[in-house]
């Protein structure tokens, strides 16, 4: 990472990449130690019906901006689809999930303050180079980090496939 009067500049060689649940890839693109915990940033990649499990985050607000592809969207008592170009704000305390419905979803993903990113690192099996075919994901490895960070997992992904 280089440093530009004070500025931090993360090339994409430098970004921390990591294997999640089905084949969701996770892309820690700027985390707490580059916006002095203001927020994190995460690119994220999902496959069709990778899905999320019901969350809440009581410590952060979270927005997603979904770059290609359509995902199935639970946010309280609410239920819809995101298409490409759709963006949706979380206040933290909101129960939510989402499911990819498209061969591929790429979505941004931005909380504020930082701390979603923690979460990705302690969750998700670090990787460099290409994405392989498969892994194994011991969806185990979640509770932890995710308790850590103020996340509350409430049950399974909310979605009839």
């Amino acid at each position: 990472m280089s440093t530009f009067q004070g500025v931090h500049l993360r090339t994409a060689s430098e970004i921390d990449r990591y294997l999640w649940f089905g084949r969701t890839t996770m892309n820690v693109v700027l985390g707490s130690e580059d916006t002095n915990g203001a927020f994190a940033l995460v690119d994220q990649l999902g496959s069709a019906n990778d899905a999320t499990p019901l969350h809440v985050h009581h410590t952060e607000d979270e927005a997603f901006y979904l770059l290609s592809g359509s995902i199935e969207v639970v946010t309280g008592d609410d239920h819809g689809t995101m298409d490409e170009g759709s963006a949706v704000f979380l206040p933290r305390g909101l129960r939510h999930a989402f499911r990819v419905v498209s061969d591929e979803a790429r979505i941004i993903t931005v909380t504020t303050p930082a701390g979603f990113d923690a979460f990705v690192r302690g969750a998700g099996l670090e990787f460099r180079g290409d994405r392989p075919l498969q892994w194994e994901f011991d969806m185990g490895r979640f509770m932890g980090p995710a308790q850590a960070a103020g996340i509350e997992i409430l049950g399974p992904p909310p979605f009839d496939h």
